[in-house]
């Protein structure tokens, strides 16, 4: 225990803290702040959130056709304000736009003029709501069609999600892909953060040749084993923190109330998952994906630092793993874990490729270790 101790504690050194912040904090700001500072982002967005806010405290989890004639009604209850602040404005009236419907059938580069005055000068909130609402009662509206573009097992899984009632569930794409981001950029800076962790691991010993002279002692070739169980032990303690920071984070996003919704639902129609998962399901399989995909990675990189001779070496070994990984590995693997955009059996396969790959590594390396000699 004392030398893994020791072992984990030269991992943490404060340099290697020091850059670990430095790192993060210029991440947080490039790529991550903006999921939290704009979400949600831009209009009709933000409207159509405010706009299903409502509906879940309305109607709760799931939207039935009883609550569907209500909504319309609320609608109509908004057109008829919207008629009316159009009559206030003579210009409106003048230019043939004194109600909203001629509103949205305005043609006209005058008529464009003043719709855009309306709604991004002024940026009157009623106009931007009807959008919203407009928008929920078509997506509603679609509910039993079958796309002709699916294929028979997306068809059927789709109709399973009607005859079931699920896709009436309240919940929206846009709590859906704004998490996606944040869970998935959360991932690179873990992956990012784990190469500035771990690579010294054996580089640091290699470079002050205590390599040698622990083959000296009894301890000296099973070290391998302490030093990885300090690495996979620094990378959990590492992850926890910045899903810990994620999640504090997270809370001002107010989605609290959605974590009970199955995310198979008509306003979430683009990213339809094969399993029947609500939100807070979702959110604990992405943690369980990135704690995995974390140790992965940690194999990796320690496989990596054990065999290189120096660190210009196991920098130039890292950088296409590390492009990989972020261009293309945690878009199948995290971003995209559930859709049935992809084959059902795609993910499992991948991963269990990926922990395969890893424990082989480890095994070989570990073989190797047992049987080096030392040379000068």
């Amino acid at each position: 225990m004392r030398i893994f101790l020791h072992e984990l504690k030269k991992l943490f050194t404060w340099k290697i803290m020091l850059l670990l912040f430095i790192v993060a904090s210029l991440f947080y700001q490039l790529f991550i702040s903006f999921y939290f500072d704009h979400f949600p982002n831009g209009r009709p967005n933000g409207d159509s959130h405010l706009v299903l806010i409502e509906m879940r405290e309305d109607y709760g989890r799931f939207f039935d056709e009883e609550e569907f004639v209500h909504f319309q009604e609320k609608y109509e209850e908004r057109v008829a304000e919207a008629d009316q602040f159009l009559q206030a404005r003579p210009e409106y009236v003048e230019a043939g736009m004194g109600t909203y419907a001629d509103f949205r059938n305005r043609s006209g580069e005058g008529e464009y003029e003043l719709s855009s005055r309306l709604l991004f000068d002024e940026g009157v909130d009623l106009f931007w709501e009807l959008q919203a609402r407009e928008y929920m009662i078509e997506r509603y509206s679609r509910i039993g069609t079958l796309s002709n573009d699916y294929n028979e097992a997306h068809q059927a899984r789709e109709q399973q999600l009607i005859d079931s009632g699920q896709i009436t569930a309240i919940f929206s794409g846009e709590i859906f892909s704004n998490y996606n981001s944040l869970i998935t950029y959360t991932a690179v800076l873990i992956l990012l953060s784990l190469m500035v962790l771990l690579t010294p691991v054996y580089l640091r010993d290699r470079r002050t040749r205590l390599v040698e002279l622990q083959y000296t002692f009894k301890k000296g070739r099973p070290l391998l084993i302490t030093k990885l169980f300090a690495s996979l032990t620094a990378s959990f303690l590492l992850i926890t923190v910045y899903l810990a920071a994620l999640f504090l984070l997270y809370r001002g996003n107010n989605t609290a109330m959605f974590l009970d919704a199955p995310i198979n639902s008509f306003f979430n129609y683009e990213m339809i998952s094969w399993f029947d998962l609500t939100f807070s399901d979702y959110i604990a399989l992405t943690v369980g994906a990135v704690y995995l995909l974390g140790f992965l990675f940690t194999l990796l990189i320690f496989f990596i630092s054990s065999v290189v001779p120096n660190y210009i070496s196991a920098v130039g070994v890292q950088v296409p793993l590390a492009f990989v990984s972020f261009s293309i590995g945690l878009d199948y693997l995290l971003e995209h874990l559930t859709t049935f955009w992809l084959p059902v059996y795609m993910q499992p396969l991948l991963y269990g490729c990926l922990i395969t790959g890893a424990i082989i590594l480890i095994v070989v390396r570990w073989r190797r270790e047992r049987q080096a000699d030392v040379l000068y």
